[in-house]
């Protein structure tokens, strides 16, 4: 808000407003989310009012940020104890690949959230030696696919069925499909939500043809103009 604190009203009715255009999923990531402005209290406070927007209507996963285990566990626990579903999980900024299958086997020890991996983060894209480790763990189930189409194509060829493997954009969704993506994020659903509805009610008509037209139409101009400032001006303006 314009005296930086956490806008509990906005989001409550940007929940609602995609809540009422059919849109049930939600998640909030680190970088697109703007999570690292936030303080780890205020990140505390976005969580349970996630949850309490959406009730019993869908699914809501929060993110941690690049912590080491400790607070990556405290966070989990509180996140599920305010109603989250499921917590995507930020890898710490530096590590090996044991201490990252440690982290990952601590949460799933100390939490029943569905874990979420991010394909890329500050360590880069995750290795596919540490990506097949961490398959072994049941409560990892979905990647934020954002490193590049061919490391998404590379994990939907080989984690199928295992791990939804969503997409940044409805492009990469529209590339995955051949490949099993099922996901995507979608851009419009946080101030156009009935632009997000009715790419959705294309895919799942099969009308790819029609899905493509909408990407080209509104995603494609949206990404092109994109920055910050651009988004939270869509935002304020919707």
């Amino acid at each position: 808000t314009a005296d930086y604190k956490v806008d509990v009203a906005g989001l409550r009715r940007m929940i609602q407003r995609a809540l009422d255009n059919g849109l049930t999923v939600f998640e909030l990531t680190y970088g697109d989310g703007r999570l690292w402005a936030l303080n780890y209290e205020e990140m505390k406070l976005v969580a349970p009012t996630m949850a309490e927007a959406l009730g019993n209507k869908g699914i809501t996963t929060m993110c941690t940020g690049p912590w080491w285990t400790q607070q990556t566990v405290e966070f989990a626990r509180y996140v599920e104890s305010v109603g989250c579903n499921g917590l995507q999980v930020m890898l710490p900024e530096k590590g090996t690949e044991d201490g990252f299958v440690k982290h990952f086997e601590e949460l799933a020890r100390h939490t029943r959230l569905a874990l979420v991996l991010r394909a890329a983060g500050f360590t880069g894209a995750i290795p596919m030696k540490l990506l097949a480790r961490l398959m072994n763990i049941d409560s990892v189930v979905a990647m934020k696919q954002d490193a590049d189409e061919t490391y998404m194509r590379e994990c939907l060829i080989h984690y199928r069925g295992r791990l939804n493997s969503y997409a940044g954009n409805w492009e990469w969704l529209l590339l995955g499909l051949p490949y099993g993506a099922v996901a995507s994020f979608g851009p419009f659903s946080t101030f156009a939500p009935e632009i997000s509805a009715r790419f959705w009610k294309a895919v799942w008509a099969n009308d790819l043809n029609n899905a493509r037209q909408i990407t080209e139409k509104y995603e494609h101009q949206w990404l092109h103009e994109f920055s910050y400032p651009f988004w939270h001006a869509s935002l304020e303006y919707f």
